[in-house]
């Protein structure tokens, strides 16, 4: 699945391998359990994977780019 131009809520991934190369994204309520995750060395992408390892139990993420 890739993020980049997503409007994405309300939404468990399961298993799913997740892409995102830091374009425009937002994330609302969203989980990911089991997934893997191939990002871009970009800030954008720097920024979600800080979310991601902060261990919330839902993430919320808007880049606007």
């Amino acid at each position: 699945m890739n993020l980049d131009g997503k409007d994405i809520k309300n939404l468990i991934f399961n298993g799913v391998e997740i892409y995102y190369t830091g374009k425009p994204l937002v994330l609302e309520h969203v989980v990911f359990v089991g997934c893997r995750f191939v990002f871009e060395n970009t800030e954008p992408s720097r920024k979600l994977s800080e979310q991601l390892l902060a261990l919330s139990e839902a993430i919320n993420f808007k880049n606007a780019a």
